[in-house]
């Protein structure tokens, strides 16, 4: 059975669908909710938080081809939410292993210069990038989920990447 027939099922009540769905759903979910939050506990209330959410709210879903952009739709809300209640007062360093940091392996140096320079982002130019690069988003869908115009979202990844170059020094390519 294919996503949009489970999405179907789900909107007209069918619990075991939305599980499955949710279970499809499940990684994306929480590496886009960490990458908000960046907490894993924080990362699983914000993606239990949007199960219940979705669960409350499954018959706004216009069509089931939307299913998935309407609950990282919901994601990205909740993980607002949390970061509004404060908590996410986790230093950028505790992300990653210490272990991995002090092999010095380029990887893992790109990779914090990426999130530090990530965490310096408008929450609006944080959203496209995460969704445009991290999730394989179109345009069409990004601007589906964050209700902005094709143009507005194109202008937030422009602007996004040109940020991003210039704080990391041009040196790497987005």
């Amino acid at each position: 059975m294919d996503e949009e027939q489970l999405a179907s099922k789900a909107i007209k009540g069918n619990k075991q669908a939305l599980g499955k769905l949710f279970s499809i759903y499940q990684e994306q979910l929480f590496k886009t909710a960490y990458m908000y939050v960046r907490n894993r506990d924080d990362a699983l209330d914000v993606v239990q938080e949007t199960a219940y959410k979705v669960t409350k709210n499954i018959h706004q879903v216009q069509q089931p081809a939307f299913m998935k952009t309407w609950i990282t739709r919901t994601l990205i809300r909740t993980a607002y939410e949390v970061l509004e209640r404060g908590k996410n007062i986790v230093p950028i360093d505790t992300i990653f292993n210490e272990e991995e940091v002090a092999s010095g392996e380029e990887n893992n140096v790109k990779q914090m210069d990426l999130m530090r320079a990530m965490e310096q982002l408008e929450k609006h130019n944080l959203t496209v990038i995460l969704l445009y690069y991290f999730h394989d988003y179109k345009v069409s869908d990004i601007a589906s989920i964050t209700n902005q115009p094709e143009g507005t979202v194109k202008t937030n990844l422009f602007r996004a990447r040109q940020q991003l170059r210039d704080i990391l020094g041009g040196d790497y390519l987005l």
